[in-house]
């Protein structure tokens, strides 16, 4: 079941960033194209066939097994091609995701280390500094673990 989840989570974000960069006219060269897994070496059929089963047992049927990927350059032998995968300039999509937001009312607070979070309506933020941030909602995003040191849910 994890792996089904983590299958359908990573074609859920490839989706939902399409969607808000569409929507919101955010410039960040997106393109749909399609990704590539290849085995550990030339001789690795069967592993990447045990691949191929694995991500179709998930959901994953549009994957298949090709010849050869799409590289003038070299050659890897069989793969797996991931078709409608994305990429894209995460700076370029944050700096509209942030634009978005600030247009619509919403206020983003950088470098203020958040002590606690309490909970309730209006949901309340504490700094270290001793500042409260209230708000209608509240999104924590890190890139690293969040030493939040209470976060309830009244």
């Amino acid at each position: 079941m994890g792996v089904k989840l983590v299958a359908q989570s990573h074609t859920t974000a490839i989706n939902t960033i399409e969607a808000i960069a569409t929507q919101e006219n955010i410039n960040c060269d997106l393109e749909r194209l399609d990704g590539y897994l290849f085995p550990p070496d030339l001789k690795s059929i069967d592993e990447i066939q045990q691949e191929l089963e694995a991500v179709h047992r998930v959901g994953l049927t549009n994957v298949e097994m090709v010849k050869k990927a799409p590289l003038s350059d070299f050659y890897l032998g069989v793969c797996l091609r991931f078709p409608q995968q994305g990429q894209f300039d995460p700076l370029k999509y944050l700096t509209g995701l942030a634009e978005a937001i600030q247009h619509r009312g919403g206020r983003i607070y950088t470098e203020a280390h958040v002590e606690k979070i309490p909970g309730g309506l209006p949901a309340r933020v504490e700094t270290s500094s001793g500042k409260v941030v209230r708000a209608d909602a509240v999104v924590v995003a890190t890139n690293s673990p969040n030493e939040v040191t209470s976060v309830e849910n009244k």
